[in-house]
């Protein structure tokens, strides 16, 4: 998939709250041809929150300071898990309303929310796995990647490899290294 990166940052200089939260991801998750850069990343997801007001880039924001004992970002911020779930529960009832509308990022946004029970939300998988399969349909890659995953592993679906050689492929095509990286060691 070609993505115009330097449009998607223009569109973010310009006030475009998804374009911010997509760099915001793909500086955090090396995605759409960047590297890693964690202070980048809280950078674009801090300015989409604070500027913006996108909920979007709220929970990116508040995930810097969520300690879920597997982040990758240390050092950014401090981890101050109350802060992180007063921002999760603010942003939660806008981000329904996003992926109501058919937002693929606020689907796969709410499927965190449910897996790790984040914001006040009750931690319930088949739940999540709603969520982030809607995503996937709409076609986020990293949502493709997940629910391959899942049925990789059989978790919260029935085990199918041929199913989730499907959604590595579509990930892949949509430019998500992890997918891409998967099916060359298949």
């Amino acid at each position: 998939m070609n993505i115009d990166i330097k449009s998607i940052q223009e569109k973010a200089k310009s006030g475009d709250g998804l374009s911010t939260y997509i760099l915001g991801r793909a500086y955090y998750s090396s995605e759409l041809g960047l590297k890693t850069n964690y202070a980048k990343s809280f950078e674009y997801y801090s300015y989409g929150y604070k500027q913006l007001n996108d909920p979007r880039c709220e929970y990116g924001y508040a995930m810097f300071y969520f300690d879920d004992g597997e982040s990758e970002s240390e050092g950014v911020v401090e981890k101050d898990n109350e802060y992180a779930n007063k921002l999760f529960a603010e942003a939660y009832p806008k981000l329904v309303e996003l992926a109501k509308n058919g937002d693929m990022y606020s689907n796969f946004i709410l499927g965190a929310y449910h897996n790790y029970g984040i914001g006040g939300i009750k931690k319930d998988f088949s739940i999540a796995i709603k969520y982030i399969q809607q995503s996937a349909i709409l076609g986020h890659s990293g949502a493709c990647y997940d629910m391959g995953k899942f049925y990789t592993e059989g978790r919260g679906v029935e085990k199918n490899l041929e199913e989730a050689k499907k959604y590595f492929e579509k990930a892949s095509k949509l430019g998500n290294v992890r997918a891409k990286a998967y099916l060359e060691k298949e």
